[in-house]
Protein backbone atom coordinates (compact mmCIF):
# COMPACT_ATOMS: atom_id res chain seq x y z
CA UNK A 1 0.00 0.00 0.00
CA UNK A 2 1.33 3.43 -0.96
CA UNK A 3 1.96 6.00 1.71
CA UNK A 4 -0.20 9.11 1.87
CA UNK A 5 2.68 11.22 0.55
CA UNK A 6 3.21 8.90 -2.42
CA UNK A 7 -0.51 8.82 -3.22
CA UNK A 8 -0.63 12.60 -3.08
CA UNK A 9 2.44 12.93 -5.29
CA UNK A 10 0.95 10.47 -7.78
CA UNK A 11 -2.32 12.44 -7.77
CA UNK A 12 -0.45 15.66 -8.50
CA UNK A 13 1.47 14.09 -11.37
CA UNK A 14 -1.76 12.61 -12.76
CA UNK A 15 -3.52 15.98 -12.57
CA UNK A 16 -0.72 17.82 -14.35
CA UNK A 17 -0.51 15.16 -17.07
CA UNK A 18 -4.27 15.38 -17.60
CA UNK A 19 -4.03 19.16 -17.94
CA UNK A 20 -1.17 18.88 -20.46
CA UNK A 21 -3.09 16.27 -22.46
CA UNK A 22 -6.19 18.46 -22.46
CA UNK A 23 -4.23 21.52 -23.62
CA UNK A 24 -2.56 19.58 -26.44
CA UNK A 25 -5.88 18.21 -27.65
CA UNK A 26 -7.76 21.50 -27.27
CA UNK A 27 -5.22 23.34 -29.36
CA UNK A 28 -5.02 20.68 -32.06
CA UNK A 29 -8.63 19.73 -32.81
CA UNK A 30 -11.37 21.41 -34.79
CA UNK A 31 -14.18 19.50 -33.09
CA UNK A 32 -15.26 20.59 -29.62
CA UNK A 33 -17.24 17.35 -29.14
CA UNK A 34 -13.94 15.45 -29.11
CA UNK A 35 -12.91 17.55 -26.13
CA UNK A 36 -15.97 16.72 -24.03
CA UNK A 37 -14.39 13.77 -22.17
CA UNK A 38 -11.33 15.89 -21.37
CA UNK A 39 -13.46 18.77 -20.12
CA UNK A 40 -15.52 16.40 -17.98
CA UNK A 41 -12.27 15.05 -16.53
CA UNK A 42 -11.20 18.62 -15.72
CA UNK A 43 -14.51 19.10 -13.86
CA UNK A 44 -13.68 16.10 -11.68
CA UNK A 45 -9.98 16.72 -11.28
CA UNK A 46 -9.43 20.44 -10.84
CA UNK A 47 -11.38 21.22 -7.64
CA UNK A 48 -9.58 18.53 -5.64
CA UNK A 49 -6.23 19.45 -7.16
CA UNK A 50 -6.74 23.14 -6.40
CA UNK A 51 -7.81 22.35 -2.82
CA UNK A 52 -4.61 20.38 -2.36
CA UNK A 53 -2.47 23.25 -3.66
CA UNK A 54 -4.31 25.74 -1.44
CA UNK A 55 -4.31 23.74 1.81
CA UNK A 56 -2.49 25.01 4.90
CA UNK A 57 1.20 24.30 4.43
CA UNK A 58 0.62 23.44 0.78
CA UNK A 59 2.27 24.51 -2.43
CA UNK A 60 0.68 27.96 -2.59
CA UNK A 61 1.43 28.75 1.03
CA UNK A 62 5.07 27.89 0.38
CA UNK A 63 5.10 30.21 -2.63
CA UNK A 64 3.55 32.96 -0.56
CA UNK A 65 6.23 32.66 2.06
CA UNK A 66 9.35 32.13 -0.04
CA UNK A 67 9.14 33.64 -3.50
CA UNK A 68 9.57 37.33 -4.33
CA UNK A 69 6.11 38.83 -4.67
CA UNK A 70 4.75 35.47 -3.53
CA UNK A 71 1.60 36.67 -1.81
CA UNK A 72 0.43 38.60 -4.86
CA UNK A 73 1.16 35.58 -7.08
CA UNK A 74 -0.81 33.34 -4.72
CA UNK A 75 -3.78 35.71 -4.84
CA UNK A 76 -3.71 35.61 -8.65
CA UNK A 77 -3.41 31.81 -8.77
CA UNK A 78 -6.26 31.33 -6.27
CA UNK A 79 -8.49 33.72 -8.23
CA UNK A 80 -7.72 31.74 -11.37
CA UNK A 81 -8.61 28.52 -9.55
CA UNK A 82 -12.05 29.93 -8.71
CA UNK A 83 -12.55 31.14 -12.29
CA UNK A 84 -11.51 27.77 -13.74
CA UNK A 85 -13.86 25.91 -11.38
CA UNK A 86 -16.73 28.00 -12.73
CA UNK A 87 -15.60 28.11 -16.34
CA UNK A 88 -15.04 24.39 -16.94
CA UNK A 89 -18.62 23.25 -16.18
CA UNK A 90 -19.93 26.13 -18.32
CA UNK A 91 -17.73 24.94 -21.18
CA UNK A 92 -18.99 21.37 -20.76
CA UNK A 93 -22.56 22.66 -21.02
CA UNK A 94 -21.66 24.73 -24.10
CA UNK A 95 -20.14 21.70 -25.84
CA UNK A 96 -23.15 19.55 -24.94
CA UNK A 97 -25.51 22.20 -26.29
CA UNK A 98 -23.61 22.44 -29.56
CA UNK A 99 -22.74 26.10 -28.96
CA UNK A 100 -20.82 27.28 -32.05
CA UNK A 101 -18.52 29.40 -29.83
CA UNK A 102 -17.58 26.42 -27.64
CA UNK A 103 -14.38 25.50 -29.48
CA UNK A 104 -12.99 29.04 -29.33
CA UNK A 105 -13.93 29.28 -25.65
CA UNK A 106 -12.30 25.92 -24.88
CA UNK A 107 -9.15 26.96 -26.70
CA UNK A 108 -9.02 30.21 -24.74
CA UNK A 109 -9.41 28.23 -21.53
CA UNK A 110 -6.62 25.86 -22.66
CA UNK A 111 -4.29 28.82 -23.22
CA UNK A 112 -5.21 30.25 -19.81
CA UNK A 113 -4.63 27.03 -17.90
CA UNK A 114 -1.38 26.41 -19.78
CA UNK A 115 -0.13 29.84 -18.67
CA UNK A 116 -1.37 29.13 -15.13
CA UNK A 117 0.60 25.87 -15.04
CA UNK A 118 3.67 27.65 -16.41
CA UNK A 119 3.50 30.28 -13.67
CA UNK A 120 3.10 27.61 -11.00
CA UNK A 121 6.13 25.77 -12.37
CA UNK A 122 8.25 28.94 -12.36
CA UNK A 123 7.17 29.88 -8.85
CA UNK A 124 7.61 26.30 -7.64
CA UNK A 125 11.22 26.46 -8.79
CA UNK A 126 11.75 29.35 -6.38
CA UNK A 127 10.71 27.28 -3.35
CA UNK A 128 13.73 26.16 -1.39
Amino acid sequence: MATEDQRTFDDIVTAHRAVRTFVERALSTDDSALLLPHMERMCDLLPEHFAYEEQDGGFLEQIGQTSPGGRSHVAILCAEHRRFETEVPALVRAIQAGDPSALDRVRAFAEDIREHERLEAVLGGLIQ
